[in-house]
């Protein structure tokens, strides 16, 4: 079951540091919770990145999730 999830933050650094940051996250040995994280899709549109990633993690699916 995938559910939809969106997300707008603002940044006091350079772009070029955010996206960085942002696309190294993951493996990283203090988030041994995630196995492994794919790049779906990623385009731009309207000068917006739109990314779409499938992470394996071990974690259980939290409450909200669960049907």
């Amino acid at each position: 079951m995938a559910r939809y999830y969106e997300n707008t933050s603002t940044f006091n650094f350079s772009w070029d540091q955010v996206a960085c940051g942002y696309w190294k996250r993951y493996p990283n040995p203090q988030s041994t919770h995630v196995l492994s994280e794919d790049t779906w899709s990623r385009q731009v549109k309207d000068g917006c990145l739109h990314t779409k990633r499938l992470l394996t993690k071990t974690n259980r699916v939290p409450k909200w999730g669960e049907r």
